[in-house]
């Protein structure tokens, strides 16, 4: 009786795994005399295939590229391709990216940024996506770091895919035997008292003379004789202009190539032992390349380098010198938007922190009383993290 129970037992599943099977098949045959879907829907993403040159190992499913799928509002600019490669192309080299270990080309529907380097944090992908919306606010940033990938797209354009593979070697680190920063005071030449007390602060502050100051050469005369490193502080024309006026003899986005190169050299007559220059202001001027690349051309050719004080965001100063292959410089902090003592000092214990974290830092800051008093509190600070202050000219990109 027990026997005949279980072969009862064994039909019935045989019966019911029998009918399962056939409604499978059943299923699968209607599949595939179903009609496919509509040709005309948007697709949602848009992917790409790793070049196998770059990355010969199997790369896993790749990212999808953020769709923007409403249009832009009236309100909103619509970016131009070449702003966004050049933000992307100069967040990943103030990221630590050299320009050998980066290639940008079309590939499909995508403008591919091929990226031999680690993965960036999400601070990173942060700054990139706030440096973007500052382009325009339609823009869409998406991060994958399971599969190194990161998507940059908006409406009617095409969208950016940047992908990141493990460099051949390891890319030898540059040896610094302590962390470095370099300090620019802005704005000087108004005041003999102030210069005075800068050049005897026990820190290699960078002095920054705006050429057409009273005294704008007795005061380079006297940074040079106490050790410091010059700059002409190059006004330029800022977005608001002219209610925000950078002064007299500024550069304008208006003016011809000629009239730029002579208004330049006359800045550095007024300024002597100038080694160097950075913008005042501008934040209008340095996004125009053409123009930066006449101001550039001028400096390169007296053997002087850039700082470019990132006025802007969309600041084209660093990228067009980098191409021109002179001598450069960025600045990372601004110490002094706030002219309180303590705030001055937090802003000295971010610029250390980057120094600590990066090797170097540039920070730039104006002749306020607050600021010196703060510069003279932090010199035990800087001698407690083993971080030194030197001329701007020793943190310079070649």
């Amino acid at each position: 009786m027990v026997a005949d129970r279980r072969v009862q037992v064994l039909l019935a599943a045989l019966f019911v795994l029998g009918v399962l099977l056939a409604a499978l098949v059943g299923l699968s045959h209607l599949r595939r005399h179903l009609p496919s879907p509509a040709t005309s829907e948007p697709a949602a993403v848009s992917t790409v295939s790793a070049p196998p040159a770059v990355a010969p190992s199997p790369v896993a499913a790749p990212i999808p590229v953020p769709a923007v799928s409403t249009p832009y509002p009236e309100t909103v600019e619509k970016p131009e391709l070449e702003e966004i490669r050049v933000a992307i192309e100069s967040a990943l080299i103030r990221n630590g990216v050299q320009l050998r270990q980066l290639e940008v080309k079309p590939q499909g529907n995508l403008i591919l940024f091929r990226v031999q380097g680690e993965f960036p944090g999400d601070e990173w992908v942060g700054d990139l996506t706030r440096r973007l919306h500052s382009i325009s606010s339609a823009i869409r940033v998406q991060s994958d770091p399971a599969q190194k990938m990161i998507g940059v797209a908006w409406e009617g354009n095409r969208p950016f895919l940047l992908r990141f593979y493990p460099p051949p070697v390891p890319l030898p680190k540059p040896v610094l035997a302590k962390k470095k920063v370099a300090i620019i005071m802005d704005d000087l030449g108004r005041d003999r008292q102030y210069a005075r007390q800068l050049a005897k602060l026990p820190l290699a502050v960078t002095f920054s003379i705006l050429p057409y100051e009273a005294h704008a050469g007795w005061t380079a005369r006297l940074a040079h004789r106490s050790g410091r490193e010059v700059l002409v502080h190059i006004p330029m024309q800022p977005r608001n202009y002219p209610d925000a006026n950078p002064g007299e003899g500024a550069l304008l986005v208006d003016l011809p190539a000629e009239e730029l190169v002579a208004r330049l050299r006359d800045h550095l007559e007024r300024v002597p032992h100038a080694v160097g220059g950075n913008n005042h202001m501008g934040s209008l001027f340095v996004e125009d390349g053409a123009k930066m690349e006449v101001v550039l051309d001028v400096l390169q050719r007296r053997d002087l380098f850039f700082v470019d004080s990132l006025t802007t965001p969309k600041s084209t100063g660093y990228m067009t010198a980098k191409r021109l292959k002179m001598p450069v410089a960025v600045r990372d902090v601004f110490l002094d938007n706030v002219q309180d003592v303590d705030r001055i000092g937090r802003q000295i214990h971010h610029l250390i922190a980057l120094a600590e974290k990066k090797g170097t830092a540039v920070g730039i800051c104006h002749p306020y009383p607050e600021t010196l008093e703060a510069l003279r509190r932090s010199v035990p600070l800087f001698k407690k993290k083993g971080v030194d202050v030197v001329a701007v000219s020793r943190l310079l990109e070649r």
